[in-house]
């Protein structure tokens, strides 16, 4: 994911997989590379701003069923869930500088499975399998 306005590029994914209980959630954050760079930038452990696992600097436990990412202000936005009361519709918002979760409960708004989140005129649009969404809550 990029953040543009702070040139920053974020990495995130799971230690294991979605299915294991030992699995955590790793975010990664470099600065994005310059055109001067070079056509190929190869990116080493070394040149990470910041690396940890989120469940290891909050203590929150989560392992959703991942899907698309978009990052704004400073946050990470994460639509999970099939829409099943084993996995429900859920939006996890990550706070990259002061490390806590936020979780926004979206079941009573759709039954299907979330895909991704976006902004689009200043709002944020949700896509889920029954269609697109406009999330009002959020800014």
């Amino acid at each position: 994911m990029i953040d543009q306005p702070n040139r920053i590029l974020y990495g995130y994914g799971n230690t294991v997989n979605n299915t294991d209980p030992a699995n955590r959630h790793r975010v990664i954050k470099f600065r994005l590379p310059r055109l001067e760079d070079g056509e190929l930038v190869t990116l080493k452990p070394e040149d990470a701003l910041e690396d940890y696992l989120i469940e290891d600097v909050s203590g929150f436990s989560f392992n959703p069923i991942g899907q698309g990412l978009y990052v704004y202000k400073d946050k990470l936005y994460m639509p999970t869930g099939l829409g099943r009361y084993e996995t429900p519709s859920l939006l996890y918002v990550w706070d990259l500088l002061g490390k806590s979760m936020e979780v926004i409960d979206l079941a009573p708004c759709t039954a299907g499975e979330l895909e991704d989140i976006s902004r689009y005129r200043g709002r944020f649009i949700l896509q889920g399998q029954e269609g697109l969404f406009l999330v009002k809550r959020l800014k």
